[in-house]
């Protein structure tokens, strides 16, 4: 998993390796901090994990 701003992209999101990924609505504003807060969940019945931003 890659979390931080897609080359391209004016805001921030996360990437995982099968090119699959979610985006925040907070643009990216240089030398501003911004918290991202990334949520995973794992099936509870050994599904595949759930992600968002």
């Amino acid at each position: 998993m890659w979390v931080g701003s897609p080359l391209g992209m004016y805001s921030y999101g996360l990437m995982m390796s099968q090119g699959l990924g979610d985006f925040s609505n907070k643009p990216l504003v240089q030398g501003k901090t911004t918290l991202v807060v990334l949520k995973l969940s794992k099936g509870s019945t050994g599904g595949g994990v759930t992600y968002s931003m």
